[in-house]
C-alpha cells in the first residue's frame, strides 16, 4: 500500500528461493495456512517443511489443488483470485507448549516472506522447527505473543500447531497483520476476503455498492464488538476482525482456558452469518470465509463463501490414526489449504459450505454449515485419490500448452 493506504503491486524478491525479482500483481484473497490439533504432540518440523508440499512450497510455487476442477461451479479465472502462486506477505507460527501448565498460545510472526534469502526458510521459522540457531536476538523485538519463547535449539513439538502465509488483501504487509492471531487462549487463522470491510476493496470482493451503506464492514464491527475484545485487536485485516467476531459469539470468552466443542461449533456458525450479513449491508461482493480456530484442545473450520455460484479457496483435511493402527479412532486431523504428501489416499476435499470440528472426546465431525438455512446447501466432501506428484506433473504440462489449447488449470 502507498502512504495513503491505497493498494499497489508489491515488489517482491524472494532470493534463492525463486532466483528472480517478481512483480506481484494486487491479492485478491488468498492466502495458506496448515493447522494440526491431536491428542499426541508433533513436532512443528513434522507438519510445516519435511512434508512432500510443505507450507514453504505453498507460499513460493503454482497452487496444488486437486479435486478443485470436478465442482459444477469451478471456473479457472476465480480459481486464480482465490488460490495465490505467491503467498510472501508475511507468515507466523503459533503452538501450545506441552511442558508448560497454562494453555496461552506461543507465536512468532515476521511482515516477509516465509522463504528468506538464500534459504528455503526464514529464520523465525527455522528457529521454530529447530533448524538455525535459536539463539539469535530475534526473540526480543519479532515474538508477540502472551508468554516470550525461550531461546531453544530443538523443534517445537505441540499438540496444537497453526502456521500461515499471507497474500495481502486488507491490511498493509506487516508484522502486526500476518496471522495466526490470538484472543487470550485462542488461535485464528483466515483464508479469504470480506466483501466491504473497508473501502480498498480487492478484486474478487468488490461489486457495486449502489443504494447501500456508505459505511464499512470494519466500522460496524468495531461499532458492535464487546470492547474487551475490540481492545485485542492490533492490526488492521479483515482476519482479525472476523477472528474477534467469532470471540464476541462464544458465550464463555473471555474467562475460559479450554471451550466445549459444541460451543466453539455454534460460535463459528454464528460468527460466519454475522459477518455476512454485515457484508450484505455495505456491498453486492461475495465473501471468502475459510477460517481455523483452536484453544490448544479443539479446532474447529471452515470452508464458506457466500455466493451459492462460486466456489470458496481450497481446504482439505487428513485423520490422524493412533500410532501403529490404520483402522483405530481419528486421534487428530491436520487442515492445509492444500495436501502436503504425496500420497492423495488420505486427503479429502472439504466441500463448499462446510465445517470440520475434532476434539479429544468427540473426534472428527464433518457436517454443514447450515446458513442461510433455507437457500444454501452445502456440497459433499470429495476424498483424493492418485499422488501429488502426478498431479504436479499434469499441472506443469497444462502450463506449457499452446494459448487457446491443452487442459485448463486448476
Amino acid at each position: 500500500t502507498d502512504h495513503q493506504g491505497r493498494r499497489r503491486p508489491r515488489r517482491r524478491r524472494l532470493g534463492g528461493v525463486l532466483g528472480v525479482v517478481l512483480l506481484v500483481a494486487p491479492a485478491a484473497e488468498a492466502c495458506r495456512f496448515v493447522a494440526y490439533v491431536g491428542d499426541q504432540p508433533l513436532d512443528a518440523a513434522e507438519l510445516l517443511v519435511d512434508p512432500f508440499h510443505s507450507l514453504v512450497d505453498m507460499a513460493t510455487e503454482p497452487a496444488l489443488c486437486p479435486g478443485v476442477r470436478d465442482s459444477r461451479r469451478y471456473n479457472a479465472s476465480q480459481f486464480a483470485l482465490r488460490n495465490n502462486d505467491l503467498n510472501a506477505d508475511g507468515f507466523g507460527v503459533a503452538w501450545y507448549d506441552v511442558a508448560r501448565a497454562e494453555n496461552f498460545p506461543r507465536r512468532v510472526r515476521a511482515a516477509d516472506a516465509i522463504a528468506h534469502g538464500a534459504s528455503r526458510h526464514h529464520e523465525l521459522l527455522e528457529a521454530v522447527v529447530g533448524l538455525g540457531d535459536a539463539t539469535r536476538p530475534y526473540l526480543a523485538s519479532n515474538m508477540t505473543c502472551v508468554s516470550d519463547v525461550a531461546p531453544r535449539t530443538s523443534a517445537a513439538r505441540s499438540k496444537a500447531i497453526f502456521a500461515h502465509t499471507r497474500a495481502a488483501s486488507a491490511g498493509a504487509p506487516n508484522t502486526l497483520n500476518s496471522h495466526p492471531f490470538l484472543y487470550n487462549t485462542l488461535t485464528w487463522m483466515h483464508n479469504g476476503g470480506i466483501a466491504g470491510f473497508d473501502d480498498d476493496d480487492d478484486e474478487d470482493t468488490a461489486a457495486s455498492t449502489s443504494g447501500r451503506s456508505t459505511t464499512t464492514v470494519k466500522e460496524l464491527l468495531r461499532s458492535r464488538l464487546d470492547p474487551a475484545i475490540r481492545r485485542l485487536v492490533a492490526g488492521e485485516t479483515d482476519s482479525e476482525y472476523a477472528g474477534a467476531a467469532f470471540a464476541h459469539e462464544l458465550r464463555q470468552f473471555p474467562q475460559g482456558v479450554h471451550y466445549p466443542l459444541h460451543s466453539m461449533r455454534t460460535a463459528l456458525r454464528r460468527a460466519i452469518r454475522h459477518l455476512a450479513e454485515l457484508a450484505a449491508e455495505v456491498s453486492d461482493g461475495a465473501s471468502s470465509l475459510n477460517f481455523a480456530v483452536t484453544d490448544g484442545v479443539s479446532l474447529v473450520a471452515s470452508r464458506y463463501r457466500t455466493s451459492a455460484a462460486e466456489d470458496p479457496p481450497s481446504l482439505y483435511f487428513k485423520r490422524v490414526r493412533p500410532f501403529g493402527g490404520e483402522g483405530g479412532p481419528t486421534a487428530g486431523v491436520i487442515v492445509a489449504s492444500e495436501p502436503l504428501d504425496d500420497d492423495l489416499a488420505h486427503w479429502t476435499l472439504l466441500g463448499k459450505d462446510r465445517m470440520l470440528s475434532w476434539g479429544p472426546d468427540e473426534g472428527l465431525t464433518v457436517e454443514c454449515v447450515d446458513y442461510p438455512l433455507d437457500t444454501q446447501a452445502c456440497d459433499s466432501d470429495l476424498p483424493l485419490s492418485g499422488t501429488l506428484s502426478d498431479f504436479k506433473a499434469a499441472e506443469e504440462e497444462a502450463r506449457r500448452a499452446p494459448a487457446g489449447g491443452g487442459v485448463l488449470r486448476v
